[in-house]
């Protein structure tokens, strides 16, 4: 990348890494291939700001925001075509959440205040649900996919 990024938010799907991002007022897309050590570059549709991106089954899914809703967009690699990924995330912009994690075509958010519950994105079915009593407390935690199962790590 040759310019200043802001709000970053990567993937890693098919030998390339994804870079989703702020350059000045644009909303931009790098892509690194990592066997060819090349980049390009490309605009995303829309400008607002982006919180997060996780690949599903060759699809990227890009957490944005606008006004007060999140709402995910999805990247095709292979067509390098975005679209709507569907229902808009039930989190609004004034919560702030932990890095999503993908296990088995589910993407989890936990939010980073004190909370137990954790909403889950089935990528497949475009349906938003809730799981609770994760019993997690403090600020300082991240989400770790562990083999077909998710853990927390929580600073204390």
């Amino acid at each position: 990348m040759k310019e200043a990024r802001t709000n970053l938010a990567t993937a890693v799907c098919g030998g390339k890494v994804y870079v989703f991002s702020k350059a000045g007022a644009t909303d931009k897309l790098d892509v690194y291939d990592l066997d060819a050590d090349t980049w390009e570059s490309a605009v995303m549709p829309g400008t607002s700001t982006i919180l997060g991106a996780v690949c599903v089954d060759n699809r990227i899914f890009v957490l944005k925001e606008e006004g007060e809703g999140i709402y995910w967009v999805e990247y095709l690699p292979e067509d390098n075509a975005f679209e709507e990924a569907g229902i808009v995330c039930p989190y609004t912009t004034s919560d702030h959440f932990a890095t999503p994690v993908v296990i088995s075509g589910k993407i989890y958010m936990v939010k980073e205040t004190e909370t137990k519950n954790v909403f889950v994105y089935d990528a497949y079915s475009d349906e938003w649900s809730e799981i609770s009593a994760m019993n997690l407390t403090k600020k300082n935690r991240c989400f770790l996919p562990v083999k077909m199962n998710f853990t927390a790590l929580v600073a204390k």
